[in-house]
């Protein structure tokens, strides 16, 4: 699994209520009552959020030696989200983050074609849509990191055909949906920096983030955070390797209060 780190606030407000109901008035006290601290900036990715034993694998990983409020990196599906008691879910999902003192970081999605292996090309209507999904939950966590797609410079994950100029477009209607909250906060895709050019097949990242800002310039002075895809290298190449990439976390500088977050 991808390790991950990042900075944000304390899981201490708007905690899930089915989980309150679980513990001991006692401990729930006790943790109202603590002195803040600063919370664990490590965590993992989890395919499979909706297996309780992978919450709880996830935490015992994220919150080792005595850890508290590590991060797990979850997927959402569109149909996920529309479907008809996907607000019971999601807090479902929600209230077993608590119980395993666990920060939710969300990646949404579309469908997944099992027959071409394509993901779907996400809408201009989903960015409102997904708000209005994730304003369904009580957050253990201050800050919400949402990240809309994954690796767009693969076809594969935008519908078939790079277009760095549409997933900009894209990420800029995601910041206006989300404008003005201070829970969620919208974080680029990710790119996949270990592949070359083959369009329509894959783009170079730093080709595709020179597409992103001719087609919307100001986009990347309004995220929340900024993720990065990095290139492994071994000694005995310089061309990037094709194992697993992992994704830095920094604020943007124009709006940076110090420091990089990672994740």
């Amino acid at each position: 699994m991808a390790l991950l780190a990042m900075c944000s606030g304390l899981p201490l407000d708007g905690r899930p209520r089915d989980a309150l109901a679980a513990e001991p008035l006692r401990d729930h006290l006790l943790l109202t009552l603590a002195a803040p601290g600063p919370n664990n900036i490590v965590g993992v990715n989890l395919a499979r959020r909706k297996q309780p034993d992978y919450i709880r694998a996830a935490s015992d990983l994220a919150n080792a030696n005595g850890g508290a409020w590590g991060y797990v990196t979850v997927v959402w599906t569109a149909a996920e989200r529309d479907a008809p008691r996907s607000g019971y879910i999601l807090q479902e999902f929600l209230d077993r983050c608590y119980e395993a003192r666990l920060q939710p970081i969300v990646r949404v999605s579309t469908r997944f074609d099992e027959d071409t292996g394509i993901w779907d090309k996400p809408t201009m209507d989903d960015p409102a849509l997904w708000r209005a999904f994730l304003e369904k939950g009580r957050w253990p966590a201050r800050r919400v990191w949402v990240i809309p797609a994954n690796e767009p410079n693969l076809g594969r994950e935008w519908g078939g055909a790079v277009d760095g100029g549409d997933y900009a477009r894209y990420l800029g209607r995601f910041l206006d949906a989300f404008e003005g909250s201070d829970r969620f906060k919208v974080v680029n895709a990710p790119l996949d920096a270990s592949n070359g050019t083959e369009q329509p097949k894959m783009q170079d990242a730093y080709e595709f983030l020179t597409d992103m800002e001719r087609a919307v310039p100001s986009v990347f002075e309004r995220l929340g955070a900024w993720a990065l895809g990095r290139r492994t290298r071994t000694a005995s190449s310089p061309a990037a390797t094709t194992s697993a990439t992992r994704t830095a976390l920094t604020r943007p500088s124009s709006r940076s209060s110090g420091g990089t977050c990672r994740f």
